[in-house]
């Protein structure tokens, strides 16, 4: 599924999706590690390349994907919701 910016900060509010898909042949994605009321901690991957973020702003905005953000790269990859 393609989707946009506003959307998938959205979908984040929703603690037990996880996010796949593929970019420059690498499998990558994203997912929500724990939360409660008062922290939030995220996944996200490239390839065998992994980091963790306590904010979601700071997560898709991180230049993982060889010098591109999950930002950037919205508009063209398809993300699996599952």
């Amino acid at each position: 599924m393609i989707m946009t910016i506003k959307d998938l900060k959205a979908s984040l509010n929703d603690w037990s999706l996880d996010y796949s898909f593929e970019y420059k042949d690498k499998a990558c994605g994203f997912e929500i590690l724990d939360a409660d009321q008062n922290h939030v901690n995220y996944l996200l991957w490239f390839g065998k390349t992994s980091r963790e973020y306590t904010n979601k702003d700071d997560m898709l905005n991180d230049p993982l994907f060889d010098g591109k953000s999950l930002v950037e790269l919205l508009p063209f990859i398809d993300i699996e919701v599952y």
